[in-house]
């Protein structure tokens, strides 16, 4: 079905195609919005992890209470640095405001998560976030500065061990 053949009451819906969607790029991690109405206060994203991906920092959103909904693979879920959670296809995991966590994955395959947040501010934090990884020569970016304005304005604590 074309986006012409759509009826008519349809549209106020939002379509998009495969290769439309702006994608950021953090190693080898990359993530695609699902959907980018800055007007809306919901952040909607697709989250593509490669197999044994270990790069995610532990992040605390301390105003955003985060879901991570697992379509394939398998994702891990630390919480406040204490224990693994194995989060298998159709998983969904809440992470409420001020809970420090980390994401990964184990080394047998990829996983295919979807971030959804209440806020659309995570949208704008992951853009600069994106921004400043490409102009960083190596990652967390020396001097440090940068990232912990960024973090500040966004209200987010890395809690890297």
């Amino acid at each position: 079905m074309s986006d012409a053949s759509l009826p008519r009451d349809a549209a106020q819906a939002v379509v998009s195609h495969p290769g439309e969607r702006h994608v950021l790029t953090f190693g080898a991690c990359r993530i695609a919005y699902v959907h980018a109405d800055t007007s809306e206060d919901t952040t909607l994203l697709e989250l593509l992890l490669p197999a044994a991906f270990d790069e995610w920092p532990r992040l605390t959103f301390h105003e955003v209470r985060v879901t991570y909904f697992v379509v394939s693979g398998r994702m891990t879920y630390t919480c406040g640095g204490r224990g693994v959670a194995l989060a298998l296809p159709e998983t969904s995991l809440v992470v409420p405001a001020g809970c420090s966590h980390r994401i990964g994955t184990p080394d047998d395959g990829d996983a295919h998560v979807l971030l959804i947040a209440r806020h659309a501010g995570l949208r704008q934090y992951f853009e600069a976030l994106a921004a400043l990884r490409a102009r960083s020569r190596e990652w967390p970016p020396r001097p440090p500065e940068p990232l912990a304005v960024l973090d500040r304005r966004y209200n987010v604590s890395r809690n890297d061990p």
